[in-house]
């Protein structure tokens, strides 16, 4: 089912990460990751502020932890940057790695899911 509603966006909320909501149905999402629209540094924090940016932006669009959130499908990670010498770069295969781990296997309120 395709989102037919106006979402509040990333931009809108001021976000770290450009994310869209593409799909939603039975508690079951697909979520766009479109840009890193500020770049940060790559380190222990990195993978907290995702999915605290994450976190955000569903609650801000309307959508309860408890009844909605089941499956949340990422794409498009290959859009993820970090900041090294001021410039925004991609993100190498050990830290999509890292953050994948951390997504599908730290968090356990909901699955999480992770492609490039």
């Amino acid at each position: 089912m395709a989102i037919s509603y106006k979402q509040a966006t990333s931009k809108d909320l001021n976000l770290s990460f450009d994310f869209e909501i593409t799909y939603f149905e039975m508690s079951k999402f697909v979520i766009d990751i479109k840009n890193t629209l500020r770049p940060l540094e790559f380190n222990e924090k990195y993978c907290e502020w995702f999915i605290e940016d994450l976190i955000y932006f569903l609650k801000s669009n309307g959508y309860n932890f408890r009844f909605d959130l089941g499956l949340l499908e990422l794409v498009n990670g290959k859009n993820l940057k970090k900041l090294v010498n001021k410039k925004p770069v991609d993100l190498n295969d050990l830290e999509f790695e890292e953050i994948k781990y951390f997504l599908e296997k730290k968090i356990t309120n909901f699955d999480v899911r992770i492609t490039k």
